[in-house]
């Protein structure tokens, strides 16, 4: 299929179906067809975008309003296999019977006896389906591989991903200073879609989930190559900068290369050093490089002055991250913060040069 989708030669009802057939094996809890499905799809979105997208579409609408809620305890069908004199709950048998016809099968509650059954017997229940985390993940991925589906349909993806950061991103982030001052809600009430379907207001999200999705879509983005006419230039490029210096690694170097591919003049010439930043053992080092081309006229002026707000972040960000994997005496918080705030002080050499680094610090 993905050889036959490449070509852009395959009947437009046989692409439609293989798309379609693609996707719903993204359900099937069986990792090793994951990584298949999501190739042959990549290849069908390059051949075949027109016919594809629709499919594509609908799962990413679908996927990113099922909101990742923390776990708790609700009611599920009685497991009735393991004892059968427990008398079963109609209604809550109507209820799951609903569920999983409206969910399509992904909401497989009605079997739950066959697939704890299954589970213990040590196989896996034909009921039992991918969970929406990686099943949102794979899609991301298609889109990811397929640059030009999102710059093709950025009227569509990039509205969803500003809503994502309103709804979801800055729900798990309570009390963000980032979120007033980028205003998110009013471009999408200005000019965007603006979202009926907000997360329950009595239900808390699951941070981690959402972190995991922030950084498929991240991941699309810096996949994507010369966005400077994108829809929502601006907000994209201010939600970037800021997430830049967030506190995970993996989402603020992924933000960085996504700024990147804006090419912009004054962080261009000094993209290999920012990367550095997020290296583990490396930040002393990369910082010493900077420093550097400071001295050596490397950094002109008038980058610098562009420059300095989104260094001022990402040292910020680099600062209060957490040290994560085996434990180096280069990289505790300690050693980080000691070799920022020095670097700082010898490269701030005016009050405006400092006030970014002091207004992060002390913003509420």
């Amino acid at each position: 299929v993905g050889v036959l989708g490449r070509t852009g030669r395959l009947p437009v009802m046989y692409a439609e179906a293989s798309a379609s057939h693609l996707l719903g094996v993204l359900y099937i809890k069986f990792s090793p067809l994951w990584t298949v499905a999501v190739k042959a799809l990549i290849a069908l979105s390059k051949g075949h975008q027109d016919v594809v997208w629709p499919a594509i579409h609908t799962h990413v609408c679908l996927l990113i309003r099922e909101y990742p809620y923390r776990e708790g305890s609700s009611e599920s069908v009685a497991d009735h296999s393991e004892s059968a004199n427990i008398p079963l709950d109609l209604e809550l048998l109507f209820s799951a019977c609903i569920e999983w016809d409206d969910s399509h099968g992904a909401d497989a509650r009605l079997f739950r006896g066959q697939i704890l059954a299954a589970g213990n017997a040590g196989r896996v229940s034909r009921h039992h389906n991918s969970d929406n985390m990686t099943v949102f993940e794979s899609v991301w991925g298609v889109v990811e591989g397929a640059p030009s589906l999102l710059t093709s349909h950025e009227g569509v993806i990039v509205p969803m991903f500003i809503e994502f950061m309103c709804f979801q991103y800055f729900r798990v982030q309570t009390n963000d200073p980032n979120e007033r001052e980028l205003r998110l809600e009013d471009r999408l009430m200005g000019g965007g879609e603006s979202s009926a379907l907000q997360p329950d207001s009595g239900m808390s999200l699951d941070t981690r989930a959402v972190y995991r999705r922030l950084l498929c879509m991240l991941k699309a983005f810096a996949a994507v190559n010369g966005p400077r006419n994108s829809i929502h230039h601006d907000a994209l490029l201010s939600i970037f900068c800021v997430l830049s210096g967030h506190q995970d690694t993996e989402i603020a170097k992924t933000s960085l290369t996504a700024l990147s591919k804006f090419k912009l003049s004054y962080l261009s010439p000094h993209m290999d050093i920012l990367k550095g930043f997020f290296e583990k053992g490396k930040l002393r080092d990369s910082l010493m490089q900077l420093q550097s081309a400071v001295e050596s006229g490397a950094l002109i002026n008038e980058h610098r002055k562009q420059l300095t707000p989104l260094l001022s972040r990402i040292l910020f960000g680099r600062l209060s991250a957490r040290a994560v994997g085996a434990k180096s005496s280069k990289d505790t918080p300690a050693a980080r913060r000691a070799a920022i705030l020095s670097f700082l002080s010898s490269f701030c050499e005016t009050a405006g040069e400092a006030y970014p680094f002091i207004y992060l610090m002390s913003r509420g």
